[in-house]
């Protein structure tokens, strides 16, 4: 596995998910923002489609992305296993200090 690739799609995610969330906020305090409402259409489409070609090239997000006849969710590493940008360790630990500003 090419963890470059892979913490790099990880960070897409991450990053149209921060934008979700915020357009979220957002829109329960504006619902009848249209432009609001259009963008978060497009975020939650580019979040979408990145989540699906993530799982499909390293395996589910959660659990809830398992999909298929057989349950595949430890058959890969999780997220959080691969992370080399904010966390310590090796990889296949299950919980990592976090390395950023306290």
């Amino acid at each position: 596995m090419n963890n470059t690739a892979y913490e790099t799609a990880l960070q897409k995610i991450r990053e149209a998910a921060f934008a979700l969330h915020e357009l979220v906020l957002y829109l329960d305090t504006h619902p009848g923002n249209r432009k609001a409402l259009s963008l978060y259409k497009t975020y939650k489409k580019k979040h979408d489609d990145l989540c699906t070609a993530f799982e499909k090239e390293h395996g589910p997000l959660t659990a809830f992305g398992v999909n298929g006849d057989r349950w595949t969710w430890t058959e890969h590493s999780w997220p959080w296993q691969n992370c080399r940008q904010n966390c310590l360790g090796t990889p296949g630990e299950n919980a990592r200090p976090w390395k950023g500003e306290d």
